[in-house]
């Protein structure tokens, strides 16, 4: 039965520190991009909007975002536009080390 409460209550602290660290991330970051060089040990999530601009000679379709960034993509059509969610590492400051993203 105490097994069973530890559990529970690692479950639950693990539970709230991520939910405080993406509330945090969400408060602190305003749009900009200098919440990527002091993030650790915060999960930082970024949402842009792209718009596919042309193909690749490799095939990869392309476009920039909202706030100017390179954008590659898999699947799409020319024209389509393409919302995507990334989720940084938060176990380092590197503004480059994206752990996943999601096309949608």
């Amino acid at each position: 039965m105490e097994e069973i409460k530890v559990k529970t209550i690692i479950k639950y602290l693990a539970f709230m520190y991520v939910t405080c660290c993406v509330f945090a991330s969400v408060i602190v970051s305003n749009g900009g991009y200098d919440i990527l060089h002091w993030r650790k040990p915060f999960i930082v999530v970024e949402v842009s909007s792209a718009t596919i601009e042309g193909v690749e000679e490799n095939g990869k379709l392309w476009g920039y975002d909202e706030f100017g960034y390179y954008r590659a993509f898999n699947n799409g059509e020319i024209g389509d536009t393409v919302t995507s969610a990334f989720i940084y590492n938060p176990f380092n400051n590197y503004y480059d080390d994206i752990s996943f993203r999601f096309d949608f």
